[in-house]
Parts: C-alpha cells; structure tokens; sequence
C-alpha cells in the first residue's frame, strides 16, 4: 500500500512520512516519547570498543522506529521538546557552581541536548535513503522535502547528521564537494552556509572511513563518534580539501564541520597533542579557523584545567560558557598573552579572531578596553579585535589581513605536505568555475591535467 502527503510525496508505508498534526490524540503520544527521549539519552552508556570510546543509541533507534506512525514531522516534534528539555537543565543558579557532581551532571545532560539533534539526523537520513529506494526520488530532492517537513528549529544541526550519513559512504578519493554541496545544500535555503558545515562533517567521516580501520562494530546509524587519533597531516589534508574546493565563503562553512569534528566529534588522543596549541595552529592552513575551534571545542586539558573530583563526563571547553569553574577561567590578560606570543602580526590577528570568535570572548569583559590595552600598538591584532564578528556560518566579508594569511597558510602547507609525504592529497581541487583560487607554483600545486594554472 502506498500513501501521500503534502511533502513527502507517496510513500511507503515502511518509509517515514510527513503527515498532518491534525489530530489531538497525537499530543500526548508525542510528549510521552519525548519524556522517553530524555530518559533513554540521559541513561544510554558511551562505551569503549577496542580501546576507543563510541556512543551508541540502539535503544533510540528502536523506541523512535516504534513510533513512525507520527510521521516524520511528529517525531522531529517529540525530538525538539526532548532538545528543550535538555537545555532546560542548564539554567542553574550560581551556588551550583561549585558542586563538581552536579555541575558535571547538569553539562552532561547539555552535552547530550547537543549530540540528540546531531544523532538525529543520521536516523532521518537512513529512513530517507529507503524512501530513495523506494521511489527513484535523488537524495536533493528527498533532503529538501525533509527540510519542509520538519520544524524549523533546530534543524540546522539535524541537516549536519543527514549529511555526514550520506557521505559517509561515499570514499576519500571520490568525493565531489561542490557536487555534494549542491545535493545537500539548496542556495534557497534560509541556512544554507549552515548546512556546508554539515559537508565538513560529511568530509571529515568520510576521510576517517577510508584511512582507519574503526573497532567493530564500524560506523552505521546507532554507533558513532569515535575517538580517532588524527594526525597534523590528517588535519592539513582536511582543511586543504574544504579551502580549495570552494570559494571564501562557502569554504568557511565546510571548514567549521571539520574543524569541528577534529576537535570535537573525533578528537586526537588528548596525549598526542602538541604542548604548545598556539605554534601547532600558526602552522596550519586556515590559522585563524584553527584558533578559534581548538578555543572553541579543544579539550579542557589543553587550556590548563584538570578534572577534579567525579568530573569525568564533560571534556570540551564549550561546555563550560555560563558556568565556569575556577580553574579553568582565564584573565583577559592571559588570553591576550597568549595571542602576544606569535610571531607576526597576521598571526596574532588571527589568534585574536579565535577568542573574540568562540567562548572565551565571555570572559574578556569590556571589549573596548580589552582591545585597547592589550592589542593597541598591533593594527592588525587590535582590528581583528574591534571587529564586529558575526557567527562564521553567516555571511561576512574576510578581513584582508586574515584573507592574505590564509591563502600564503594554504599554499605553505602543500609546500610541506609534498615535501613530507605525510598528507593525503588526492583528487584536490584548486579552482572553481574554471578559476584558480590563488597563485600557486606550478611546482608545488599538485593541478589535475588540463586544470588551469598561474606561474608565479
């Protein structure tokens, strides 16, 4: 039997639906599976596989197949009030501060807001490949009818699962960024630079697919988000493949998901990392979306902080905005120390973006001031902090003086990774639309045949 509706057009009944909230029985049917959302999640173990930590959400996956009979739009519904609910957690007075366990356990539960709406999209994703089974629909189309189905918030960060899952088959050496940035992100989008950092995820998993073995039980929709020891030409192949794929713009978007897995989702071996952060992320190529990610979701061990106590749960430094325990609470002074200690200007401005860009620009206090003692006699530094910096997956023009970093970052990088042989760089682009997108030797860029080329 097949049926339709308004968005998700005839279906299977075995596929996900979008369906009318038009009948009131179905109200307490959604909050009843939310409630069970919040339990399941709060309660469902990370564990280790093969000395890897993996989150798994088998039990998830079946309570919400259990409940396809509200239709996609329902159960995003149940999701959204489970998220709410979640985050809810997190308003806690002041006096709570200073209890590691609950503190633990409150940002704990906010972690796992986080990860639901992520984890999310990976199940949606799967029951939209049975609908393109099903039906012959491309993944474009079934993607954006789930785009007009679901309730808009929150939706950016169940975009990001869709299309990590659906790239995530799809092999390093194959994938086409700007022809996947097309299938998953529609320009009449109201997210669409969002939606490209969800290609960085997308990105990122499919690189660690095809260069690691994972532990059983290997990647699908109920186990994720291992811990992989990536390395710095791990990083640099990455980055070098958003950065040269796209232009400015459309690159920051799937640099973000990256980087944002690098740090987060799939973070190095915390005793792998390079004692001086700041020296390993003036090497890299995009420096100043380095900088503002490891300030961003870098392990708190990096900055200095020591778990005490039962706080064993929470790792990430963007955990702790609003509710920051001593130890890990920097001065303004010592942010812009830290910033002072590069050695050239366009790298101290882009470390400066990494703090006025992630969540240690809460505790400079005045920026006026923050800025005028401190970066002053830099023009660069001081610009980059009087910005007025908008969130990197909205639209803004890239200062000149990060632009030049970034592009001389870029081709440095290729420099040491053909020297080095430690980078994996096939099937780079270096253009788009026919256009290279910066000057490059033609000895050092390695063009495909017939790719166009600028001598320097």
């Amino acid at each position: 039997m097949r049926l339709c509706c308004a968005v998700l057009l005839c279906v299977s009944e075995a596929v996900l639906i979008c369906k009318s909230n038009t009948d009131p029985a179905e109200g307490p049917i959604k909050s009843k599976l939310a409630n069970e959302i919040v339990n399941l999640f709060l309660t469902e173990p990370m564990i280790s596989a093969g000395g890897k930590t993996i989150f798994t959400t088998n039990a998830m996956s079946t309570l919400l197949n259990q409940h396809l009979g509200l239709g996609l739009n329902g159960v995003s519904e149940a999701i959204v009030m489970a998220y709410q609910s979640f985050n809810h957690k997190l308003k806690l007075p002041h006096s709570i501060q200073g209890d590691v366990t609950r503190l633990d356990n409150a940002l704990w539960s906010a972690q796992k807001s986080f990860w639901l709406t992520h984890w999310y999209g990976p199940w949606v994703a799967s029951h939209l490949m049975k609908d393109m089974n099903i039906t012959s629909k491309s993944a474009k189309k079934v993607i954006l009818e789930f785009y007009g189905c679901a309730p808009r918030y929150q939706i950016q960060s169940v975009s990001h699962g869709i299309t990590w899952h659906f790239m995530a088959d799809q092999s390093w050496e194959h994938v086409d960024l700007p022809m996947a940035a097309g299938t998953y992100c529609s320009k009449s989008l109201f997210f669409y630079l969002d939606c490209l950092h969800g290609v960085g995820h997308g990105l990122i998993h499919s690189f660690v697919l095809t260069h690691y073995s994972l532990p059983p039980p290997g990647y699908s929709v109920n186990s994720q988000l291992y811990r992989i020891s990536l390395s710095s030409g791990d990083y640099d192949s990455i980055i070098l493949r958003c950065g040269l794929s796209f232009d400015f713009e459309e690159a920051s978007g799937c640099v973000e998901g990256a980087l944002h897995s690098y740090f987060n989702y799939l973070p190095m071996n915390l005793n792998g990392w390079p004692v001086n952060w700041t020296w390993w992320c003036a090497r890299r190529p995009w420096p100043a979306y380095c900088f503002r990610n490891v300030m961003q979701y870098g392990p708190l061990s990096l900055f200095g902080h020591q778990k005490d106590g039962n706080m064993t749960q929470v790792e990430y430094l963007t955990s702790f905005v609003g509710v920051r325990p001593p130890s890990l609470v920097k001065t303004p002074t010592e942010l812009a120390q830290m910033c002072n200690n590069l050695t050239t200007p366009q790298l101290r401005a882009s470390c400066v973006y990494g703090i006025m860009t992630s969540s240690w620009a809460s505790y400079i206090g005045n920026k006026d001031l923050f800025c005028k003692e401190h970066f002053a006699a830099d023009v660069l530094s001081f610009n980059s902090c009087k910005e007025v910096w908008v969130p990197a997956h909205q639209k803004h023009i890239e200062p000149l003086h990060l632009h030049a970093l970034r592009v001389e970052q870029q081709r440095s990088t290729i420099a040491r990774c053909k020297k080095s042989g430690d980078c994996n760089m096939e099937n780079l682009r270096f253009g788009i639309k026919g256009l290279p997108l910066f000057v490059c030797p033609i000895d050092i860029c390695p063009f495909k045949p017939g790719a166009p080329t600028i001598k320097l």
